[in-house]
C-alpha cells in the first residue's frame, strides 16, 4: 500500500468531500481549519488553491468559523451539506454558502424551528443520494432527543437555478433509532445499505418505510432497526481478521464504501477490508489514530483524514474492482464458433443448425468433447451417414461458446449468460466445462443472490455448486439474511426442500 501524507499548511484537518463541477468531472474539497481547498491528485498529490466561497445571506466573501466538518455532497440539491458552529449548512455549486432552515418532527407533529445542536452532537454523517442525510448522534445525553440515529430530510425551492442564488433548503429533523455508542456511518448507494458502527462492531440499519406524517418516530422511539453483521454486540475487543461475527474490531472511527462493492474500516489505526460477504481482513496497521473522515476518489484511490491532525493519500491494489477475468458482452464479441461456420468438408464433419444458425464440426472433436454426441454419432445417426443435426431448444451464442471450448479450451462467458452455458454443457454432457462454469457462478453469486442461485442449482443437479454455495450462505448468514428477498426463501423451500433441511440444520449446528 502507497501512502502520501499531504502538507496541510499549517492547517487542521476537519473534513473532505468530493463533488461533480459543472463539467461532470469529480472535485475534492478539504475542509481545514480556516479554508476550503481542492486537493489535486495527479499529477502529484498537494493541496489546489483556496475555494472562495460567498455568503448567500450578505453577498460578502463566506468565511469558515473553524470547525466546519462531516461534509457530504448531495445531488438531488447539488450541494455540499455540512455542520460548521452548530448549524447544518450547504455550499451550492456555485459556491454561495447558505444555512438550512430546520425543524424537529416528533410524535407526529413539527415541533418549530431548531438548531441541530439542540437534537444531537454529530459524531458522523452520510447520504443516501436521494434528498436524506443521515447523522449519528455521539454526545446527546443531555439533550431532550438523547443518543441515536437521526434523520433529516430536505426540501427545496423548487424554483431555485443550479446558477443563480443559494435559494431557499429546509429541513425536518426526526429521530429513527435510540442507540447509545454509534460512532460511523456508512451508506452504498450500488446496493442501498446504512451500515452503522460502535467502537466493535458494524450493524446493518433496516428503516421502516414511511406511510406519512405519523410514523416518524418520538424523541423515546425509533422508525429503524439494527442488525449485527461484523464484531461483537458485546462489547469483546480485538483485531482478528474472519467472517462476519468471527472478527473483533479495537475502535471503529469510520466507514466508506469502496469501488468494489467492500466496505472499509478505520478500526484504531488499522484499515479492515470487509467484503460484500462480510468477511474481514486488515490491510494495514500503521495509520494515524483518532476520529476520521474518508473518501474515495474516482482514481480509486482512498482520502483520510483524521479530524485535528493528517490527511493523507492511500493507493493500494486492494481497492480495484474485482480481479476475476472480464470478458465482453456478447454484442460486443465475435460469435463464438465463427471459425467453425465453414462449408461442410465431407464424412469428417458434421453440420449442426441451433436457432437458426449453422455450424461445421469434426465428428472426432465432438465425440471426444462431448459424451451426449459421441453417443449420438455412435448410434443410428452413424449408420445412417446424416450430414445435418438440429439441436432444438438451444441458444446458438451459447452452443457456439461451447463450440469454442471444444476447439480451443476457451470458455468466454459473460455472467448473464453463465446459467444458459450451464444448462446446456449439462445437456451435451460436458463435464469439464461445466466444472469450469460452476466456478464462475460461485465466484459470481452475491448475498443477494445466493439463496436463488442456490434453487436453480439444486433443481439442476449441480452439486459442486450447490455444496459451494451452502458453505458461503452458512459462513456468512448474517449478511445473507439481511439481503435475500423472501420470495428466494420462500421458492427455495417449496421446489428444494432438502436443501432447505440441511440449511436450517447447518444453522443450528453452528
Amino acid at each position: 500500500m502507497q501512502r502520501y501524507d499531504v502538507n496541510r499548511h499549517g492547517q487542521e484537518f476537519h473534513g473532505v468531500v468530493t463533488r461533480p463541477r459543472a463539467s461532470g468531472s469529480p472535485q475534492t474539497l478539504v475542509f481545514l481549519t480556516e479554508e476550503v481547498h481542492e486537493l489535486q491528485l495527479n499529477p502529484a498529490v498537494s493541496l489546489g488553491p483556496k475555494v472562495q466561497c460567498t455568503d448567500g445571506a450578505t453577498g460578502e466573501p463566506y468565511e469558515y468559523q473553524g470547525y466546519a466538518c462531516y461534509p457530504v455532497y448531495e445531488p438531488t440539491t447539488d450541494s455540499v451539506y455540512y455542520f460548521e458552529d452548530g448549524d447544518l449548512l450547504r455550499v451550492d455549486a456555485n459556491n454561495v454558502v447558505g444555512q438550512v432552515v430546520v425543524t424537529r418532527h416528533a410524535g407526529g407533529n413539527i415541533k418549530g424551528r431548531v438548531r441541530p445542536c439542540d437534537c444531537f452532537e454529530p459524531y458522523d454523517m452520510v447520504t443516501d443520494g436521494r434528498g436524506t442525510l443521515y447523522v449519528v448522534d455521539g454526545d446527546g445525553g443531555e439533550r431532550e432527543c438523547g443518543l441515536g440515529l437521526y434523520k433529516v430530510v430536505l426540501r427545496r425551492d423548487q424554483a431555485h437555478s443550479r446558477h443563480g442564488s443559494v435559494g431557499t433548503v429546509t429541513a425536518t429533523v426526526s429521530k429513527v433509532l435510540a442507540a447509545d455508542g454509534l460512532t460511523a456511518l456508512c451508506y452504498d448507494g450500488s446496493t442501498d445499505t446504512l451500515l452503522a458502527a460502535t467502537s466493535h462492531a458494524v450493524y446493518h440499519v433496516a428503516l421502516q418505510p414511511e406511510e406519512g406524517p405519523s410514523s416518524s418516530s418520538s424523541s423515546g422511539g425509533g422508525s429503524a432497526a439494527m442488525r449485527l453483521v461484523a464484531g461483537s454486540s458485546a462489547g469483546a475487543a480485538g483485531s482478528c481478521d474472519g467472517c462476519c461475527t468471527s472478527a473483533l474490531f479495537t475502535g471503529i472511527t469510520a466507514m466508506v464504501p469502496g469501488p468494489d462493492g467492500a466496505t472499509y474500516i478505520l478500526d484504531r489505526g488499522r484499515l479492515r477490508k470487509m467484503s460484500a460477504w462480510g468477511e474481514v481482513q486488515t490491510l494495514a496497521a500503521d495509520l494515524p489514530i483518532g476520529e476520521a473522515q474518508a473518501i474515495f476518489s474516482a482514481e480509486r484511490r482512498m482520502v483520510l483524514g483524521v479530524y485535528d491532525a493528517d490527511l493523507l493519500v492511500l493507493s493500494s491494489e486492494h481497492f480495484a474492482t474485482s480481479t476475476a477475468a472480464v470478458t465482453p458482452t456478447a454484442s460486443h464479441m465475435p460469435p463464438p464458433g465463427s471459425l467453425l461456420m465453414l462449408p461442410p468438408s465431407g464424412s469428417a464433419t458434421v453440420t449442426l443448425r441451433v436457432g437458426g444458425r449453422s455450424f461445421v464440426a469434426h465428428r472426432s472433436l465432438l465425440a471426444a468433447r462431448s459424451d451426449y454426441f459421441r453417443q449420438l454419432l455412435a448410434g443410428g445417426f452413424a449408420e445412417d451417414g446424416a450430414e445435418e443435426v438440429e439441436l432444438r431448444d438451444a441458444d446458438p451464442w451459447v452452443f457456439g461458446a461451447l463450440l469454442d471450448f471444444m476447439y480451443f479450451g476457451r470458455l468466454e462467458v459473460p455472467d448473464d449468460l453463465l446459467r444458459p452455458t450451464a444448462e446446456l454443457a449439462g445437456r451435451l454432457l460436458m463435464p469439464a466445462a461445466l466444472q469450469l462454469l460452476q466456478s464462475r457462478l460461485l465466484a459470481a453469486a452475491t448475498p443477494a443472490t445466493v439463496v436463488a442461485e442456490l434453487e436453480w442449482a439444486a433443481r439442476h443437479n449441480l452439486a459442486e455448486l450447490v455444496e459451494g454455495l451452502k458453505q458461503r450462505l452458512l459462513r456468512s448468514k448474517a449478511i445473507v439474511s439481511l439481503r435475500t428477498p423472501p420470495e428466494a426463501v420462500r421458492q427455495l423451500a417449496e421446489s428444494c426442500p432438502k436443501v432447505m433441511a440441511e440449511l436450517f440444520m447447518g444453522v443450528w449446528l453452528r
